[in-house]
C-alpha cells in the first residue's frame, strides 16, 4: 500500500537514514519503502524491526537480522613481550598476539607468521619459523623455547602481505 508510514527500530549499533535507534519511512506509490542502513562499529547481530505505524495495521511487523563482521586487520599487538628466563627453557608466558580491525574488533582466521631473527630459540615444533591463524577472538598463543646460549632472542611477528609486524624479544639467562 502506498503512503503507509513504517517505524524502523534498530536493536544494536547503527543508523537508518542517518538516525540512530528509531525513525519512520513512508512507502512509495508501489508500496515499497527504501532506506539507508549504516552498521555500527562493533561486530555482532544488528536487528532491524519494521512495524506499520497506523493503529489498524500495528500487528503487521517483521524483523531483519544482519551479521556485522570485522573489517580488514588494522593493528597487531604482542603481549607477554620482554621476558627473561633461564636459557634453553620454555618461556613461562607464551607469545600472545591480538589482531584487530580499525574499530577494535578482533579479526579471526588471519594468518600470522612467526620467524626467529636472533638467537637459537624455537617454537613447540622445534622450528624457527611457523605460521598460525587467529582464533575467533583474533588471538594466537605461541609457546617459545629460548636458545641454549644466554642472550637475546627475537621473533619477527607479521601478518603476511601487509604492513602489520612487530618484534617479540626475550632474554636467556645463565
Amino acid at each position: 500500500m502506498s503512503g503507509q508510514t513504517l517505524e524502523v527500530i534498530l536493536a544494536g549499533n547503527g543508523e537508518v537514514n542517518n538516525q540512530p535507534g528509531k525513525t519512520a519511512i513512508t512507502t512509495d506509490e508501489k508500496g515499497n519503502a527504501y532506506f539507508d542502513l549504516k552498521a555500527g562499529k562493533k561486530t555482532g547481530t544488528l536487528k532491524v524491526r519494521f512495524r506499520c505505524r497506523e493503529p489498524e495495521y500495528h500487528h503487521i511487523s517483521t524483523e531483519l537480522q544482519t551479521l556485522i563482521v570485522a573489517n580488514e586487520p588494522d593493528s597487531l599487538e604482542i603481549h607477554n613481550n620482554l621476558q627473561a628466563h633461564p636459557s634453553g627453557r620454555k618461556l613461562p608466558k607464551p607469545i600472545r598476539v591480538l589482531i584487530q580491525d580499525r574499530f577494535g574488533n578482533p579479526v579471526s582466521k588471519i594468518p600470522v607468521s612467526f620467524r626467529v631473527t636472533m638467537g637459537d630459540g624455537t617454537f613447540d615444533n622445534s622450528s624457527k619459523e611457523i605460521t598460525e591463524h587467529t582464533d575467533e577472538n583474533g588471538e594466537i598463543t605461541m609457546n617459545f623455547i629460548l636458545g641454549k646460549e644466554p642472550g637475546f632472542n627475537a621473533v619477527d611477528v607479521r601478518v603476511p602481505d601487509s604492513d602489520l609486524g612487530k618484534a617479540f624479544q626475550a632474554v636467556g639467562q645463565d
